[in-house]
């Protein structure tokens, strides 16, 4: 009985682990065909990777952006609304709420979550540039000037602390936030070649081989 018992436990995380690895890798070529905007085929692998790994965060992550590129606003703030409750420390969520939001145009919500957002973390260009749409939209274009050239000053300060984080994430030897990192890294570096081609070979895999 206890030798059975043994061999039961021994299979399930068997399973477990090759869940997780066939996760990773379907969740690896979803960001491939984002990064191509193949948006449909995207979605297939992220499909796939919540049928082996239902609480991979990321992936649902990356359908919500792919939902709101798709002009899915309402269904992708669903789904990232699940997301900020389920990880409250998830900064990105929550500025990717604030963003469906004021594309939802439910305005007061976004300057609510701006606001508070800012009380705790003044220095993040991205709360600003996100306060800047908001403004727009309500045009009061002095405060959208404001906003912007907070970001614009905070940015500055931002890709080293991606490129470290990307670093951190890595040795630690959770490779989709260091992609993540990476990502953003690029966006604000105005695409470095030498970023890229790091971030590629993490999302190839070619660290496991």
């Amino acid at each position: 009985m206890k030798k059975l018992f043994v061999l039961f436990i021994v299979f399930i995380l068997f399973v477990s682990c090759k869940n997780e690895q066939n996760a990773q890798s379907f969740y690896v070529k979803a960001l491939d065909s984002y990064s191509k905007q193949d948006f449909s085929k995207a979605i297939e692998y992220i499909d796939l990777t919540l049928k082996y790994s239902s609480d991979f965060y990321q992936a649902k992550f990356l359908k919500a952006k792919i939902l709101y590129f798709l002009n899915e606003s309402q269904t992708a703030l669903k789904i990232i609304d699940s997301l900020v409750k389920k990880y409250p420390e998830y900064t990105e969520a929550r500025i990717w709420k604030i963003r469906l939001l004021i594309d939802l145009k439910q305005y007061e919500k976004a300057e609510s979550m701006l606001d508070r957002e800012l009380s705790f973390n003044p220095s993040d260009w991205r709360l600003y540039y996100q306060y800047s749409l908001l403004s727009e939209r309500k045009e009061q274009m002095d405060r959208r000037f404001v906003m912007l050239n907070k970001a614009s000053f905070y940015i500055s300060e931002s890709y080293n602390v991606y490129v470290e984080l990307a670093d951190l994430w890595i040795k630690l030897g959770i490779r989709s936030s260091a992609i993540e990192n990476l990502d953003k890294a690029i966006m604000i570096s105005n695409g470095k070649d030498e970023l890229k081609q790091v971030r590629d070979f993490l999302r190839e895999g070619k660290d496991l081989q």
